[in-house]
């Protein structure tokens, strides 16, 4: 079958699925059919930033950001910034580098001086993801629910319009500290709706800031153009703090380090001041706490490029957790992955086998989704109220290319009907993926 023959297919068949799911509706049986439709279509659920893990290295950078978010707004040109109530600080660095958890780290900083009642201090504290595939609908949606009660479902909105009406209400005369993560430079995806992202914040109160994390500072000028902002490059972490950072993940709490001390400062080194490979490697060296080991894993030749640390961690792995993890990269980049569905789509896919112990097939799905996450191949990415306050997962974005590299042919993907990569007669999983543009 050709790919223009199988995408008309696939979409005959989203278009059956969507037509039960109405009638289901009509019946009062939604929550019957979710299971069967949400999962195709992006819609940017409700998050809130997860908290940040132990942070090292990393003080001076926040409290420098925290500055600049409190900075007096007075004597700005109203040419330059539009006379908005808002301006933007922009921290950009390479993928793997720590712009999020500095983010997740300013934000805590800034929640607790809200829930603390502190001078200063912003009405709301908002964060949102936005990623390379969004929505303006789903962003302004998730931006109504993260200025609301996170318990208190969000209305249901006709149109566009209409949301945006009742977001520009929410935040009206309100200080607000928003928070946009992960925000994509591309000429060819989203650059003409990047801006519309920020129509409904002009009621807000003077003083107002907007934080967002990038890989390219190119994108701030496409995110709010004639807007202020400010580029700020993410630092390194000095030699300390990241060696502290490895060996928090490679030891556990509390362990004597004399023994590891030298092997694990050559290691550090190794991986070249980033943050994730850091935690991947740790992670794996922590469920072996020998010597010697160690000292093999340092002479690795793996390490002599910036991701092999990554390669080295995936090949740790064993076969049934290597089909796994690659098995994520069927998902678009940065999709939520809810763990307990996640296990059943590796259990229906053949991937997971009894073991001699006698432990179930989800038993064992369970520890290696753990195993995963203990070497963050998953990362906690925190709580999607749209999901009943559902717990998620994300993967990183160089672990899903690593993802993709391993899957091969294995894997298939649709995304808005844009065929991915070629199809081969042994791809055994495909993905039909739509982004929701209105509700």
């Amino acid at each position: 079958m050709s790919n223009k023959k199988l995408v008309k297919s696939l979409k005959k068949i989203e278009n059956i699925i969507n037509e039960a799911h109405q009638i289901l509706e009509k019946l009062n049986l939604s929550s019957i059919s979710d299971g069967n439709i949400r999962h195709t279509m992006v819609v940017n659920p409700t998050t809130t930033a997860v908290s940040p893990q132990k942070v090292f290295g990393r003080d001076n950078d926040r409290d420098k950001i925290i500055a600049m978010l409190h900075e007096k707004e007075g004597g700005l040109d109203p040419s330059t910034s539009k006379g908005l109530c808002f301006s933007v600080i922009g921290i950009h660095g390479v993928s793997g580098s720590g712009k999020s958890t500095l983010a997740q780290f300013v934000y805590a900083h800034e929640k607790n001086d809200k829930q603390d009642n502190k001078e200063d201090h912003f009405d709301l504290v908002m964060w949102v993801h936005v990623s390379q595939d969004f929505s303006v609908w789903g962003i302004f949606k998730e931006l109504y629910e993260a200025a609301s009660d996170p318990k208190v479902p969000c209305p249901q909105f006709n149109n566009l319009n209409a949301l945006e009406e009742e977001l520009e209400r929410k935040l009206d005369g309100k200080r607000f500290l928003l928070v946009l993560d992960d925000v994509w430079c591309n000429a060819d995806v989203g650059n003409q709706e990047l801006p519309k992202l920020l129509s409904p914040l002009k009621k807000g109160k003077k003083g107002s800031k907007i934080l967002v994390t990038t890989r390219s500072k190119y994108a701030l000028p496409d995110l709010c153009p004639g807007v202020r902002y400010t580029a700020m490059p993410i630092t390194e972490v000095d030699d300390t703090a990241f060696f502290e950072l490895f060996m928090h993940y490679a030891l556990e709490d509390g362990q004597d380090q004399s023994m590891f001390q030298n092997i694990g400062v050559e290691i550090a080194k190794k991986l070249k001041g980033s943050p994730l490979a850091a935690r991947t490697v740790g992670g794996n060296l922590r469920r072996q706490q020998d010597v010697d080991h160690w000292r093999r894993v340092g002479d690795q030749d793996l390490f002599k490029v910036w991701t092999g640390p990554l390669w080295w961690s995936y090949y740790q792995l064993g076969e049934q957790a290597r089909r796994c993890f690659a098995y994520c990269s069927i998902f678009p980049r940065r999709h939520r992955l809810y763990r307990d569905e996640l296990v059943r789509l590796w259990m229906a896919e053949g991937f997971i086998r009894n073991t001699d112990e006698g432990a179930d097939a989800e038993d064992v799905g369970l520890g290696i989704f753990n195993e995963l996450l203990s070497i963050s191949f998953l990362q906690p990415g925190g709580q999607d109220w749209y999901n009943h306050g559902k717990e998620y997962y994300l993967v990183h974005d160089l672990l899903y290319d690593l993802a993709g590299a391993v899957a091969g042919t294995d894997c298939f993907r649709i995304d808005n009907n844009m065929i991915q990569k070629k199809m081969f007669p042994e791809t055994f999983a495909i993905f039909l993926f739509r982004v929701m543009m209105q509700h």
